[in-house]
């Protein structure tokens, strides 16, 4: 599975199975990525995957499997 955003032609790869219904996250902040609340770190392709951040505003997402994409930008003030 390839995550693609799109502003900045950047992307990440997962090689696992996936099927409908699942719920990945994938927490930027944390370093974290989840299957339904299972770590799954290890399907992340650290190679092939082209590391990105959220803008601020507007962040268009495609996925290579044709996922419904939900993503949140949060501001954090320090």
């Amino acid at each position: 599975m390839r995550l693609l955003h799109v502003e900045s032609q950047k992307y990440i790869r997962l090689k696992g199975v996936y099927q409908a219904g699942n719920v990945i996250v994938i927490d930027m902040v944390t370093g974290k990525i989840t299957q339904n609340g299972r770590n799954i770190l290890s399907d992340l392709d650290m190679v092939n995957s082209r590391y990105f951040a959220f803008d601020s505003g507007v962040n268009t997402l495609n996925c290579s499997i044709g996922a419904t994409i939900t993503s949140e930008f949060r501001e954090v003030y320090l």
